[in-house]
């Protein structure tokens, strides 16, 4: 009598134990969820915010466009902007204001690419001015990273393509950027027609000297097929004449045989 008596006390305290320990699990997780709550409500605050600050950061973009082309409607703004969102110029590819189009999306997205994609030769030079002017000292500060030199010169020639002579570059606002411009059309001029005295014009010393260097290792005067670096420095041929030793056989395909372009015998360096 007595052990049932005892059994049903430590049966009610163990009941009673689990029953406190279940309310102070409960109470612990209703304030966990309590600041769950608080904390998704703070977030769905917040969240508007920031989805409008992300509408409004086309604005001004689209302010200086309407400047900067007045004949351009509402409506086309608009398209453009959406197209520019996408990063791309394709959908203004063969509607009736294509130009106007690629002109718009280049400027919104800054992508001096763009431009190269405008047939009309004014719109394109205006397409890369207006860019320009905004992006040239980050681009070229990205330039200025780059080696070997040629890589350098490869990357401002990619920003200026859509200018082919110096007087294309007197509009662009920015004067580093202008100067430039016109730095790397010489340049252009210069390795094309073989002529150092066209690196002269070139402003920029650095670029200047590369020309020059660039010509004196490319340069071919007697048209033998070896570079005047090549006949001057490495086999001592006269870079005046296409034959040296006068043998009936340019210098380039007796070095190429293995034969001195000097006079008898085989090639020795």
């Amino acid at each position: 009598m007595f052990n049932k008596k005892l059994k049903n006390i430590i049966l009610l305290f163990l009941i009673f134990t689990f029953l406190i320990f279940l309310f102070i699990i409960l109470k612990d997780n209703k304030k966990k969820n309590l600041l769950t709550v608080n904390n998704n409500i703070n977030k769905i605050k917040v969240e508007p915010k920031i989805i409008e600050t992300i509408e409004n950061l086309g604005q001004p973009i689209i302010k200086e466009l309407k400047i900067i082309y007045p004949n351009l409607t509402d409506e086309q703004i608009n398209s453009y902007n959406k197209i520019a969102t996408g990063k791309t110029m394709v959908p203004c590819k063969g509607i009736e204001s294509e130009n106007s189009c690629i002109l718009s999306v280049a400027y919104i997205t800054k992508f001096y690419s763009f431009c190269g994609e405008i047939e009309d030769k004014k719109s394109k030079i205006i397409c890369s001015n207006n860019i320009i002017n905004d992006i040239f000292t980050t681009e070229n500060e990205k330039c200025q990273l780059l080696e070997p030199y040629l890589d350098k010169v490869q990357c401002l020639t990619l920003i200026f393509q859509a200018y082919n002579q110096p007087d294309d570059c007197i509009n662009i606002k920015n004067k580093e950027a202008q100067e430039m411009c016109e730095n790397i059309i010489y340049y252009q001029f210069a390795i094309e027609q073989k002529n150092k005295k066209i690196c002269e014009n070139i402003k920029d010393i650095f670029l200047k000297n590369y020309c020059e260097k660039e010509i004196f290792l490319s340069k071919d005067t007697d048209g033998d097929g070896l570079s005047d670096y090549k006949e001057l420095e490495i086999y001592k041929t006269n870079h005046l004449d296409f034959d040296t030793d006068n043998d009936g056989y340019s210098d380039y395909a007796e070095i190429l045989s293995g034969y001195n372009p000097k006079g008898p015998g085989l090639l020795s360096l």
